[in-house]
């Protein structure tokens, strides 16, 4: 009898070493996953660092009627890139038809579009009005 007795307790004891192994794999694959996490947040935070230290400017194109759009350009790079790009998503969105025209606006000037976010001293989140005509 005591035989029958020790093979119950190596069941058993091999038993709970299977869920142990398996809770410490499971603990490891959390741990990584935390890690990666981390670490793709870490890469984030230096990217979005870059970008603003690295000469890109978020700004938010206003309209009286639909509502704001954010779009992010280099300082260094015409406002007439903003202006297509705001122009196709205004048109994507029915907003206006292909060939309409708007008008761009900052502090109350209009903008040519050879302007770029850097000669206006433009910020994050610095409005630019734009007006369909």
């Amino acid at each position: 009898m005591p035989h029958l007795h020790a093979s119950r307790c190596l069941q058993k004891h091999t038993s709970n070493s299977s869920y142990l192994l398996a809770a410490d794999e499971d603990e490891a694959a959390a741990a990584a996953a935390a890690a990666a996490a981390a670490a793709a947040a870490a890469a984030a935070a230096a990217e979005e660092a870059a970008c603003g230290s690295a000469g890109k400017v978020l700004l938010v194109c206003k309209t009286q009627a639909h509502g704001d759009v954010k779009l992010r350009l280099r300082r260094t790079d015409p406002l007439s890139k903003l202006f297509a790009v705001f122009q196709r998503h205004a048109e994507s969105k029915g907003w206006s038809t292909m060939g309409s025209e708007l008008r761009f606006d900052f502090d109350g000037d209009r903008l040519s579009g050879s302007e770029t976010p850097a000669s206006l001293d433009a910020e994050d989140e610095d409005a630019i009005d734009v007006v369909f005509l």
